[in-house]
């Protein structure tokens, strides 16, 4: 079985980001925003991705994040 649980998002990022890729990012129910994934999707470096998003709410913070604020 493969091991799904890492110990941070970046972790869990390593290796599969790249330039140009579709990702879709999604909450956990009503537990909230992926916060941490987000900021480490951001610290990978990775550019011109397309973001589908499940909730309206993420939209804002994944601007703010993807502009570095």
């Amino acid at each position: 079985m493969v091991n799904k649980v890492y110990p941070s998002a970046a972790a869990a990022l390593e290796g599969i980001v790249h330039d140009g890729q579709t990702l879709a990012v999604g909450g956990f129910g009503l537990c909230g925003i992926p916060e941490a994934l987000i900021d480490a999707l951001r610290d990978t470096g990775v550019k011109d991705l397309t973001v589908g998003i499940a909730k309206k709410k993420y939209i804002d913070l994944i601007v703010k994040v993807a502009k570095g604020e």
